[in-house]
């Protein structure tokens, strides 16, 4: 079962259990829950957001610096849309690229 592989060990710094995406749509009340789901949840100490009818806008980071062009208007106009805008998003800006901490 696909489950077997998710756990809490890291390697090198990461682990399969961080990458739980189910889970935080769980969390943000977008996804229906079961019996088993409630119980996963409190296992990972998460809480449960109740159901909200606010939008989610999903995407990997990838998609802001996309060198296809195609793909990148498309992920700029589904952004615009998502958030309103009526001007073109034309590029979006990198912050913190040298990974500063203060």
């Amino acid at each position: 079962a696909p489950n077997k592989l998710i756990s809490p060990d890291t390697w090198r710094g990461v682990t399969t259990d961080g990458s739980r995406f189910d889970m935080a749509l769980m969390q943000l009340g977008k996804v229906e829950l079961g019996p088993n789901d409630l119980t996963l949840l409190g296992s990972h100490k998460r809480r449960v957001i109740p159901q909200t009818s606010l939008k989610i806008f999903l995407y990997a980071i990838d998609q802001l610096k996309d060198h296809d062009e195609e793909r990148s208007k498309l992920f700029h106009r589904d952004l615009q849309n998502f958030l309103g805008l009526e001007e073109d998003i034309d590029h979006i800006p990198v912050s913190n690229v040298n990974h500063f901490t203060r």
